[in-house]
């Protein structure tokens, strides 16, 4: 998955912050927000959600609205 991640594939840059969630904080949110960036509505929910709950990034609900719409 790293290697198509890396080639900017937003489908496996996504599962990558999903396996990376309870190994590495940081590089789950660096994948997913990647995987968000290119499009991928996965990511985009995910991030909302973590915005919205202050989840491995401050709380701010006008950003979490931005990946939700």
């Amino acid at each position: 998955f790293t290697l198509s991640a890396n080639q900017n594939i937003p489908e496996s840059q996504c599962y990558l912050g999903f396996i990376y969630y309870n190994l590495n904080k940081n590089k789950s949110l660096n994948y997913y927000m990647t995987a968000a960036q290119n499009n991928d509505s996965k990511a985009q929910f995910i991030i909302g959600y973590f915005y919205l709950t202050g989840q491995n990034v401050t709380k701010n609900t006008k950003e979490a609205l931005k990946y939700f719409t």
